[in-house]
This record gives C-alpha cells, structure tokens and sequence, in this order.
C-alpha cells in the first residue's frame, strides 16, 4: 500500500510542531480555553502514535530513534523532549477543569441552525466527544507517565510526572462518569413516526410493518433482556416487553435530562445536571464507542492504568458497549437478502438521512467482525459499501460542477443536539463534523485487519490507495502546515471556500487511520490455505531428501557438505516454524533446500556416470 505509516507520522509531527510550537510555547487550537475537544483532539496528534507504535515512543530518552528525535527537535533534545510534553499535558488538564473539576465543552464546533451566535451560556455544557476524547487521551498520558516515571531521578520532574498522574486520573474518572451517564435508551411505539421510519429502513423485502416489528424484537432478545437489567446512570427505559414498541441504545450528545449522580463517585461536583434529549445519536454514539475501545485495550489492562472505581465505570461502560453494538449491527445486518445497510444512505428515527450515517453504521458493524466469525462474503458486502460510499461522497470519483457532494467536505455536516425541554423550534444547536473522507479511510483500514480472502485484500488495499491519493491532495499548502488536515478544494477544482488553518478533527482521524495502518503492517500475512498445502507437501518431500542424504554421507563428512547440511537442517527447522503463518515464506525457503539437496543429488549421479 501507498500509505508509509511511521514515515507519514513524523512528517504530522513536524507539521504539528511547525504549528503548534513557538517561542518555547504551545500553541492551543482554541485560544479561549473554552473548547476542551478542539485541544484535545491537537494534543492527541502528538501522543496518540506512541500508544501503539513502540518506535515512535519519546518517554525513555536512551531508547528514542533517531528521525522521532529529528522530528520533535524544536522541543529540545533526547532528554528535554519527554519534559516539554509532560509539562503541555499538564497544561492541558488545567486549562479545562475549574472549581468544580474537569471540563469537557466544545464551543468550537456548536453552531445555530438559523446562523444566529452561539451564546456562552449554550456553548457551557459538556459533549459526549468530549469524555470520549479524554478517555483516549488521558490513557496515552497515564501510559507515558507510567513510562517516563522509570528514567526519572530529578525530584522536581518527579513531582511533575505525580501532578499528570493525579489529573489525567481525574479526568479519566470524570469522563467515565459522564459518559455512564450520557447513555440513553429511547422507546416508541412501533407504529409512531420514529418506529414507522424505522421499520421502513429494515424492510427490504416489502414484508408487513408487523412482521417485521416481531423478526426485529426476536433478533434483539438477549440485548433487550440485558438492556432492561441495566440500572447505573439510566432512567427507566420503559415496558420494552411490549410487543407494540420498539427501542433503541446507545449515547446521546451529553448528559442526558433527569440522570442523577452516581452515587458510589463523591465528587458530586463532577456530576452535573444534563440537559440532552434522552435518546442515542448515531454520530456521537459511534465516536464514544471508539474512545472506549482504548479503555478496554490489552495496553490499558497490561499496564493497570485503571484504579477501583474506574474499573467499576469501566465494567458498566462495557455492558452498554457491547450492547450498542449488537443492536446496531442487528440493525445494519437485517434481513435475509439486502441488508438495510446497503440501502444507501441510512435513514435515522429522526428521518435525518445521509451517506455519513450509512458510514457511521458501517464503522460499528466492521468493529463487529473483529469479535466473531463471520461469512467470507458478508465481509465483501461491507466492502462494497466502503466503496460506494467513497464513490457518492465524490472521493474516488470526480465531482459535477456544484455537486451537493461536495458541500460535505467544503462545509462540513451538522449534527442535531436537541434539548430535553426545548419545543422542536427551539432546539435549533447542532454539533459540525467535516471528517467524511479521514473517517472513510480509518474505516477502511479496520476492515482490512479482519480480511482473510485474498483477491478482496488486493481490491481493498487498491481502494485504500485511492483514498489516500485523496487526502493527500488535501494536505494544506506548505505555509499552513504541509502534512496537516484540511483543504478540501485542493481537491476539487472549482471550488474556493479555503481555510488556511489546520482542522484538528480531520487531522485526527488521519493520524488514528496511520496508527491503524502500521497495526496492519505488524499484523501476519494473510494465510493462503493453498500455500500451506503446497509448503506441507515440499517440507515431507524435503525431509525425505534430508534424511536420504544423511543415511548416504555417514559421519564423516566434507567441511562443505556439513555446512550445507547444516544449513538445509536450519532452513527447515524454520519451515516447520512458520509454515502455518507465512506458508509463502515458508515455499521460498524450501525451494532453497531442495534445490540444495538436488544438487547434491545431481552431482552424485554425475560421478557414477
């Protein structure tokens, strides 16, 4: 693949530095210090790689590579760079928290739907991204504290390391909590305006509404009894027994309305009242479900990153993951022939329809498969729709003069953050997301670590080159920051809407589809079951040769003879070693040795001749 994952991550550092740093200072994206997500979602560009790339990692000053320290050097040196970012974390965490505690607004991003200001008083209010972000980010600095905590010995870079600890576990609790109790479950009758939008999107057969309505309730059995059960931070969700009502889960955009504190927290101050409509967001529900994702990786548990009471958040947040997830996936999959995910675009209950909320669905079904097994062709329709979706956002096909398309990228999408108490006319915030065609490609790599079938391997890794062919186009000029995020009309000509800054967002979801990438890079190869035959069969004839060889030669050998007997010897001890994983490897090496062993056996009969 196009795409050079560790080489294309310090050309962001770089970029970022060139951006972000300045006379010895961090430059935040939001001066106000009233937007904890557009800061958050800067920083991350910067420790977000070292979580899982281990050769990028800066903490250990003596195990720092060479071009990592080349591309952070207006930080300082080996030993300086590690302290600068321990000092910007810190920053950070004090910027968003006040008396109270941790902050989570992002004023940035919320917009009217009549173009009127956004007030202070409306922008004060914590975002699902919000504590989806910090979980992330607050992990990566728990994990750099724990490491750069063993090469320290002065007492006041000590004391430094011990505050990031302190308020980075703060936060991380803080974020947790919010998000148990931005969870919502929203029921309607089936035959109401959400149930009958709802139904029409899953019945792709032309069966009756009621037929379906009872498939649907008997597909979601065990969450709707697992959804039921559930207590902490959650409003009764209602009779979902009723066979006259369906339901749906996962997070709204904040808090949700009536959600008390959480009792077993004593920071009561942390747990303010919500005002969120009590009803999931696709778009807010997928980016928490990526940000819990890292809460439950094997790095955050091998680490022990977690104390008691956020192993406890950590437990019911796991639940609702894994519940959201099966339902949206039922969802998405439904049926026996067309899945309702491949009805483009996706229609929600608020009949809100968009070919971003048919890629949102895909990113939770995708994350479904890496959990089971499924049919190699269910993979191929996922696939499929990865692709289309890239041709209708006009990513990998041209544009039309004013294509409506377009405007995606150019202006971004808006998201509806209803209030609870407001009329229909009166919720008029929304939430803007520009990150379409970065998010495609994130989605397209993780579905590219669950693909065994070769030939759909080599078509999506083509596709993937498309999308990065893309983006790249869309780097911003050199003045802004050549490896940073996003100029949209520099790839599509005619259109003149140019912003000149970097747009955090989009730049993250860059910089997370390359940690993904080089996840793919370290990953085995893809095993070809053919292969692993034709390898199986070389290895017993190339062990019957061996053996022939060493009842032929006796115990005294030729010098040469032992050195290539010895060598054929290790070229199969590693066969039989990865035979199974990289059979391809495997053939190469045993081409060698039979070609060896022949030769032996070619001279041989040469001399009797």
């Amino acid at each position: 693949m196009k795409i050079r994952p560790r080489q294309q991550l310090l050309e962001v550092w770089r970029s970022l530095l060139a951006a972000s740093w300045s006379d010895g200072r961090w430059r935040w994206a939001d001066p106000t210090g009233n937007d904890s997500v557009v800061d958050a979602q800067q920083l991350l560009c910067l420790v977000f790689p070292p979580v899982d790339i281990e050769s990028l990692r800066f903490s250990n000053p003596d195990a720092t590579y060479e071009d990592v320290l080349s591309a952070l050097q207006p930080l300082g040196g080996a030993i300086q760079i590690p302290r600068v970012v321990l000092d910007i974390q810190i920053q950070y965490l004090e910027r968003h928290r006040d008396d109270e505690g941790p902050r989570f607004d992002g004023a940035g991003y919320l917009v009217l739907s009549d173009g009127a200001t956004v007030t202070p008083e409306t922008a004060d209010r914590d975002i699902a991204e919000g504590f989806a972000l910090s979980v992330t980010l607050t992990l990566a600095m728990l994990a750099f504290a724990r490491e750069f905590r063993r090469v320290v010995n002065r007492g006041e870079v000590l004391d430094s390391v011990r505050r990031l600890e302190e308020l980075a576990s703060e936060r991380l609790t803080a974020a947790l909590v919010g998000l148990v109790r931005s969870f919502a479950v929203d029921s309607f009758e089936y035959d109401s305006k959400e149930g009958t939008t709802l139904l029409q999107m899953l019945n792709q057969t032309g069966a009756s509404r009621r037929s379906v309505a009872n498939e649907l309730r008997r597909r979601l059995q065990t969450v709707t009894a697992s959804v039921r059960d559930l207590r902490l931070g959650i409003e009764e969700p209602g009779d979902l027994d009723n066979p006259n009502r369906l339901y749906q889960v996962g997070w709204s955009w904040g808090v949700v309305e009536g959600v008390g504190p959480i009792e077993f927290i004593a920071e009561k101050s942390w747990q303010r009242p919500g005002d969120s409509y009590p009803a999931p967001y696709l778009y807010f529900t997928v980016v928490v479900m990526d940000g819990l994702a890292d809460l439950f990786s094997p790095r955050t548990r091998q680490l022990g990153l977690l104390d008691d009471v956020q192993q406890r958040l950590a437990q019911a947040l796991q639940l609702r993951w894994e519940l959201t997830q099966r339902y949206w996936s039922t969802l998405g999959s439904f049926g026996e022939g067309r899945w309702p995910l491949e009805d483009l675009p996706w229609r929600t209950v608020d009949t809100v329809e968009h070919d971003y909320y048919s890629l949102l669905v895909t990113a939770i079904i995708v994350r479904d498969l890496a959990n089971r097994q499924i049919p190699e062709q269910d993979t191929a329709r996922l696939a499929e729709v990865l692709r289309e979706l890239g041709n209708r956002a006009r990513i990998t096909r041209r544009a039309l003069s004013g294509d409506p398309a377009v405007e995606s990228h150019i202006s971004g999408i808006l998201v509806g953050m209803d209030r609870a108490k407001l009329s229909e006319a009166e919720n008029r915030l929304r939430w803007t997301t520009a990150d379409f065609a970065p998010l495609l490609l994130k989605r397209t790599v993780r579905l590219l670590q669950v693909v065994e079938n070769q030939g759909l391997r080599r078509t999506m890794m083509e596709y993937l080159d498309e999308l990065w062919d893309h983006l790249e186009r869309r780097k911003l000029g050199p003045q802004a920051g050549q490896s940073l995020w996003d100029e949209p009309v520099r790839a599509y000509p005619g259109w003149t809407h140019t912003r000149g800054v970097p747009a955090w967002q989009p730049t993250l979801r860059v910089v997370e589809s390359l940690v993904q990438a080089a996840q793919l890079t370290a990953s085995s190869p893809v095993r070809n079951p053919g292969l692993v035959s034709q390898a199986r069969a070389m290895l017993d004839e190339a062990e019957h040769l061996y053996d022939q060889e060493l009842l032929r030669r006796g115990v005294q050998v030729a010098p040469a003879i032992r050195e290539m007997l010895d060598s054929v010897q290790g070229q199969l001890n590693r066969v039989r070693e990865i035979i199974q994983v990289r059979p391809a490897s495997a053939v190469a090496l045993l081409t060698l040795a039979l070609h060896e062993l022949d030769s032996q056996d070619s001279a041989r009969a040469g001399g009797e001749e």
